[in-house]
């Protein structure tokens, strides 16, 4: 990797983005679940395609930090790169889905009485709860343990977390290495052009949503099949190259940052879009020889977007977008049984249910970072460490294989 990457290993000002996405879809879950109206947080799907684009973002911005030591055509690399994340997502999410399976049925009362004691707003839509198959299913565990849940509508939507995102994520993962590749091999904008062409056929054959009806190759209750959301990813990884370019190749960072921009104008919703722009002005603008003001109106908003409270904002964002649902549910469960509560203006019914849940859910998603999340991360670590001798081993089997014509080239030394 070049001399520019090495010495910006971190993106700051991204810890903020991650912490006020997560507050964002609390806070939407929140007013949907007492039957208000407040937009952009009643968009609570726009943070999640701005979470998305956050994580394309984030991980081919470490495959170009990580590439002198893990080339990307290494199967050895998309190990590594596999267990990292797994070992990210899968601590917290297992114990949680644990939770949440434990408690199915009981947080799904829960959240009927709070949908339905309440009156509603003619536009607030009800966050989605699915009709959850009791018993349990043993494919229904399978896919869920498994992270295969979300190519399969039946299984999409199946618990009271929002872990279709999950899903999503994973497949992200799942194929980001033969995108990384794609985009070495074919181009910058031939690969776009192939990636946005699989997302717009997904779409125009495959529905989403709760209630739509089904398109010629069927519909998913959310979408968490990963081609019907590429865009989001695909705008990240434009990001991430512009930002690697920007100082090594000007006009193609440019370009990259106007194609990612057309991206966001065309195929995100409005409140997602503007929140991708002001990423994109965060990531790319430097401001050199804008008027002083608009200089240090990007410094002060960098310096917030990284700073301690941003960053524990960020620390807690996993643990409060996967949590929230199983405390939201229950508080509104027990505050909608109560007279006083039902009479109360919708405003307030939303901030003292807000208050509930934010109470609750941010110290559970620092004690999930402090204790499952970090060590999660650590056992990673430590087995991509045990694994490298056998992986050297069989690097160097191979490269005697090819010395004598046994096997082809598969990993580069």
């Amino acid at each position: 990797m070049g001399k520019v990457a090495k010495q910006t290993s971190h993106l700051p000002f991204l810890d903020g983005l991650r912490g006020l996405m997560a507050l964002w879809v609390l806070v939407g879950h929140t007013i949907g679940a007492v039957g208000g109206w407040l937009p952009p947080f009643s968009h609570p799907g726009s943070a999640v395609d701005v979470f998305m684009l956050n994580s394309g973002l984030l991980m081919a911005y470490y495959f170009r930090v990580r590439e002198e030591k893990e080339p990307w055509e290494s199967p050895v690399s998309w190990f590594n790169f596999y267990v990292r994340r797994f070992f990210r997502i899968a601590p917290a999410y297992y114990l949680l889905l644990l939770v949440a399976v434990i408690f199915r049925h009981q947080l799904q009362w829960c959240a009927y009485e709070t949908l339905t004691a309440l009156p509603r707003a003619p536009q607030a839509h009800p966050v989605v709860i699915a009709a959850l198959p009791a018993p349990l299913t043993g494919m229904d565990v399978l896919t869920h343990l498994s992270f295969t849940f979300g190519l399969f509508p039946k299984y999409a939507v199946t618990s009271v977390l929002p872990d279709w995102s999950i899903a999503l994520e994973m497949q992200f993962y799942m194929a980001l290495p033969f995108i990384m590749l794609l985009y070495r091999r074919a181009g910058h904008f031939l690969s776009t052009a192939l990636l946005i062409a699989i997302w717009a056929a997904a779409n125009h054959f495959i529905s989403f949503g709760p209630d739509m009806p089904p398109k010629l190759l069927g519909s998913f209750p959310m979408a968490a099949f990963l081609p019907l959301k590429l865009n989001c990813f695909v705008v990240g990884i434009l990001l991430a190259e512009s930002y690697h370019s920007k100082d090594r190749n000007p006009a193609r960072s440019v370009l990259l940052c106007l194609l990612g921009i057309v991206l966001i104008r065309y195929t995100f919703d409005k409140y997602a879009a503007v929140t991708a722009c002001f990423v994109t002005v965060m990531l790319i603008y430097r401001g050199d020889s804008a008027p002083a003001v608009v200089r240090n109106l990007l410094a002060w908003g960098r310096g917030i977007m990284g700073s301690r409270f941003a960053v524990f904002l960020a620390d807690t964002s996993y643990g409060v977008y996967l949590f929230h649902l199983l405390v939201l549910w229950p508080f509104g469960a027990w505050l909608s049984s109560q007279p006083a509560f039902r009479r109360l203006p919708v405003t307030e019914r939303f901030l003292l249910l807000l208050g509930m849940v934010v109470l609750v859910a941010y110290p559970v998603a620092f004690l999930l970072h402090r204790y499952v999340e970090q060590p999660g991360i650590k056992i990673g670590k430590r087995f991509i460490r045990q694994s490298k001798p056998v992986l050297r081993f069989q690097n160097e089997h191979r490269s005697i294989a090819r010395l004598a014509g046994v096997v082809p080239e598969i990993v580069p030394q």
